[in-house]
């Protein structure tokens, strides 16, 4: 019986170092779990203050592309109200002839090439009539 005895208490000993290493293990992965929690929920954190930044990039990124979409169509606009590109050298016989014409040659608002005829200048005459 002493025996018996002696082997049981042997048993609850060894059931008490059991549970008590089970709550120190147990301690351990609810620390760890809480730890986790904390980085999950500063990732999470992180990754919206991310997806924020993304998004407003994006807006700018839209709006930029707006407005080069915009300026390109005015540009072309513009492109098309210009005359056809001449060879250098026809300008060049261009300008020569409008020098010998008495003719000047000024852009208008549009940026268009006008032909103006000069007036002579007499001696003597002021410029502002």
């Amino acid at each position: 019986m002493l025996n018996e005895l002696d082997s049981l208490s042997e048993k609850i000993t060894r059931l008490l170092r059991l549970v008590d290493s089970n709550r120190q293990t147990l301690g351990d992965r609810e620390t760890q779990l809480n730890r986790m929690r904390v980085e999950r929920d500063e990732a999470l954190t992180a990754n919206h203050a991310l997806r924020a930044e993304r998004d407003a990039l994006r807006q700018e990124r839209d709006t930029l592309l707006a407005k080069i979409e915009d300026a390109q169509v005015k540009l072309n606009a513009i492109l098309e109200k210009l005359p056809p590109p001449r060879d250098r050298n026809a300008a060049q016989q261009d300008g020569a002839d409008a020098r010998a014409d008495g003719n000047t040659h000024h852009h208008d608002a549009a940026g268009a090439e006008v032909m103006a005829e000069q007036e002579p200048h007499v001696e003597g005459e002021s410029y502002g009539r």
